[in-house]
């Protein structure tokens, strides 16, 4: 069953999960935020909302990552050594393997997520920190899968020789070519991969999106697709690079983005020795994000084009940029 708009009140009632009188009481609304995935939220007025996924394309890459992110939501909700954790993440209410929905928590979010503010950084850094020091400490995580970090080893895909420039995905070919041609590209990024440091449950995909901050200031990390045992300077990484993009795409200057990266990275708390490497962590997820803005396209773009420029300048010139967005000089 492919859930609509239209069909999932029917879904949900089936379910057991709103009641007829929520439905029929005109306080039922649905929105689709589908993109990759089939996705949901549900509000019910002073019900509880429902935030719900489900696989869009039908194999077995996105059914795998889906599972795993229900399996990661039960053994948080089932583990007692895991209970410290559970603040940090939405309820889960149901699994459907059957159908591959997954219905969760809606965290309402105050928007700080989307502001440049201080004080939202130092709350992330905050909770990320407690977060990684605290899956840490709990052996039942151990047995976590590894986190697959492919964009590290992205320089070492083979090219199509015959790739036809007007076929979908052209423009990813094009900036794998240029990741290829640049010598600092490939140095930097090996070099990274021998510095992976595997030691904490991470999220594996962190950006701003991912973070809710609800109205009392509580930190929730949403869509647990790619969780794995890994580098917690990785999820660090993911969110120092979407400060970076604010500023590499034109939007914001860097009197702006400066404070609350050095904001996030002090209420982090990072050994001083790490900075080097996670900012070049940022800029393998710089390349990571122009490869989704032009997935599928014939020709590179132009915001595809400046984050592989920035990458590439952090990565040659790393203590650089170190001094200007973590030192503030």
């Amino acid at each position: 069953m492919v859930l609509t708009a239209a069909s999932l009140a029917h879904y949900l009632l089936e379910r057991g999960l709103v009641d007829p009188a929520s439905v029929i009481d005109g306080d039922f609304q649905v929105h689709d935020l589908s993109r990759r995935n089939c996705v949901f939220q549900v509000w019910r007025g002073p019900h509880r909302a429902y935030f719900v996924k489900q696989v869009k394309e039908w194999e077995a890459d996105s059914i795998e990552t889906l599972e795993r992110e229900a399996s990661f939501y039960s053994l948080l909700r089932s583990d007692p050594e895991l209970g410290a954790l559970r603040r940090f993440v939405p309820v889960c209410y149901a699994y459907d393997a059957a159908d591959q929905v997954l219905v969760l928590e809606q965290v309402v979010d105050t928007g700080r997520t989307r502001l440049l503010a201080v004080e939202e950084a130092r709350c992330l850094g905050s909770s990320l920190r407690q977060w990684h020091e605290q899956a840490r400490a709990a052996k039942s995580l151990r047995d976590s899968p590894e986190s697959d970090i492919e964009i590290l080893r992205f320089h070492h895909t083979p090219e199509e020789s015959d790739s036809d420039p007007d076929a979908e995905g052209a423009a990813n070919a094009e900036l794998l070519r240029v990741v290829k041609r640049e010598a600092a590209f490939g140095r930097t990024l090996d070099a990274l991969m021998e510095q992976w440091r595997a030691d904490t449950l991470i999220h594996g995909d962190m950006r701003l999106d991912n973070c809710l901050i609800s109205a009392d200031g509580a930190v929730k990390f949403i869509d647990w697709e790619m969780a794995g045992w890994g580098d917690p300077l990785w999820d660090v990484a993911g969110l120092v690079q979407e400060y970076l993009m604010l500023w590499v795409l034109g939007d914001r200057p860097v009197a702006e983005v400066a404070p609350a990266i050095r904001a996030f990275w002090n209420a982090y708390g990072a050994e001083r020795d790490t900075r080097e490497r996670a900012m070049g962590y940022a800029a393998a997820r710089m390349i990571q994000s122009a490869c989704e803005y032009q997935r599928k396209g014939k020709q590179m773009t132009a915001p595809a084009i400046r984050l592989l420029q920035g990458s590439r300048n952090i990565l040659t010139a790393p203590s650089e940029a170190i001094r200007v967005f973590f030192e503030g000089a």
